[in-house]
């Protein structure tokens, strides 16, 4: 059922976007695709989709989930590390308090807050987190650099 419904909800947007040729099919990923389907290496219009709806649909699914995994395991890591390290959680918060106070955060206000956004997790000394080393996570942590 769930899946019948994630499929439909994406056949009527993929629809969508097709349907809106005239404007292009959009700047993201889908409509990346779909102007990559529909166009010939001559940079020629093609009539026909060279993908089936279902690998268009396939394409999409595996873009949102492993995006969604992506996200919930670096989330993870980060408050994993920020309860191994909690002297820079400590120093993280206290810049959220600075610049955030009591209120809820904005865009203007999460530009501002330079150690959490620049030093993702690079802010913990590599040199020194015994974990990472034995688990060879120092490769994962170096590429969110």
């Amino acid at each position: 059922m769930l899946e019948k419904k994630i499929k439909m909800m994406l056949m009527a947007i993929i629809q969508a976007r097709l349907a809106s040729n005239g404007s292009g099919y959009g700047d993201d990923l889908l409509g990346l695709m779909l102007e990559a389907c529909l166009t010939t290496e001559q940079g020629e219009k093609r009539d026909e989709l060279t993908l089936s709806m279902d690998e268009i649909i396939d394409e999409c699914k595996t873009f949102f989930f492993a995006g969604h995994e992506t996200t919930s395991h670096l989330l993870t890591w980060t408050m994993f590390l920020l309860s191994v390290y909690p002297e820079w959680q400590e120093r993280l918060r206290e810049e959220v308090i600075r610049e955030c106070g009591n209120a809820n955060p904005t865009a203007d206000t999460l530009n501002k807050l330079k150690e959490v956004s620049t030093t993702g997790l690079a802010w913990i000394p590599l040199s020194t987190c015994d974990y990472c080393n034995i688990h060879n996570l120092n490769v994962f942590i170096t590429r969110l650099m």
